[in-house]
Parts: C-alpha cells; structure tokens; sequence
C-alpha cells in the first residue's frame, strides 16, 4: 500500500488494500493472513479489524541485527528510521523499509488494549492438525476450545518471562477475563490445571 515505505512498483491504494484483505478474509476464512512490518502501525491496527490474523513484531532487516553481533550499525538503523533517511540507506543494508518500529511489548501492549488475546500458539503444527484434520474441527467450530486455551497459555509465559510490568499487568487482566470465555468445560478444566503447571515454571503446554 502507498502508506508502506518505499511503495512498489504497482501500489495499491489503501482503501483497495483494506478491501482485498476483507475479500480474502471472505473468501478463505479459515486461512491465515500474515501482515509484515512494511506497513504503518495505524494500517496494521485497521487490518487486524478486516480479517488479518498474524502480524510480525519486532522485525529488523540487516545482516546479524538479531544476535546483537553489530551494535553500532544497529543503532545506526534505529536513527535513520526516527530522522526519515532509511529509504535510501535500505537499499545497500537491509531486505526492506520498516514502517512498523514498535518492540514486542509495545504491540502486545496495544493489542490486548485493543481486545485482542496475543498468541504465539503452534500446537496444530505439532500435533498435526493441519489441512483435512484442521478443517473438519474448524468447520465444526470446535477449534476454538483448542487455540483460545493455547493461544492464553502462550500468553502467559510471554507475561512470565518477557512482558514490561505495564504489559504484564495488563496481560494478568486479560487472562482472568478470558478464562470465562472458554465455551467447553472440559476445556476449561484442562487449562486451568495446564496454567497453574506454567504459573509454578513449566513451559510448553498445550492442548
């Protein structure tokens, strides 16, 4: 979209990107739509609204950015993003512009503000509900009772081990809450006892 840094060579307006978003959203409900951190944080926000259901956070684009491993050129990025100068700079360093500069926090922050439940959840992955065995619980609307659950113990052990203590604080509020909207009473029970294991150092727990 035009409000992305660094355009493209066949921009979309905003308003037409805001309608494929809801179109595919639509048109696949079941599918997952990643947002990257090209787009304006204002952009993202509305996005989440119209059918986008991952974003990524936190995103650095240089060569060793996330091992620490070149502090100094680092830095040096964070300036050119905060003085306007990164368009051109990106061209010899990095993949690509980032428009989204906000840490971690800052966006879990802001996404359990906004209603949302952060999660970091790859139980289907791993317990191979993917493709046909994915969709039959999807399609029944059970697959709820398994990411809701899973997606609040992923957000606990964020709160645990990462969270700032505005974030944590809020996160603590968003999981009392959230507990009594799990819809399957066995479910429920489940992760209560699987919260209290993550509360007391275990990681890792899913349904």
């Amino acid at each position: 979209a035009p409000d992305s840094v660094g355009g493209g060579p066949n921009p979309v307006s905003d308003q037409d990107f805001k309608k494929l978003v809801a179109v595919i959203r639509l048109s696949v409900p079941y599918t997952g739509m990643i947002l990257s951190t090209r787009e304006a944080p204002s952009m993202r926000n509305e996005l989440l609204h119209l059918g986008v259901s991952q974003m990524s956070a936190g995103s650095k684009t240089t060569i060793n950015s996330y091992s620490g491993g070149n502090q100094e050129e680092m830095e040096n990025e964070d300036k050119r993003v905060r003085d306007g100068s990164q368009d051109e700079w990106v061209s010899d360093y990095g993949q690509f512009s980032l428009q989204d500069n906000r840490s971690v926090d800052e966006i879990v922050y802001e996404l359990m503000k906004d209603g949302f439940v952060p999660s970091w959840c790859t139980a289907c992955y791993r317990k191979g509900r993917t493709g046909e065995k994915f969709m039959k619980i999807a399609k029944r609307g059970n697959i709820h009772n398994y990411c809701h659950p899973n997606g609040l113990l992923t957000l606990q052990e964020y709160l645990m081990d990462y969270a700032t203590p505005n974030t944590k604080e809020l996160g603590e509020q968003v999981l009392e809450k959230e507990k009594n909207t799990i819809t399957s009473q066995s479910a429920k029970n489940v992760y209560a006892k699987k919260l209290k294991r993550i509360q007391q150092g275990e990681h890792d727990l899913y349904f």
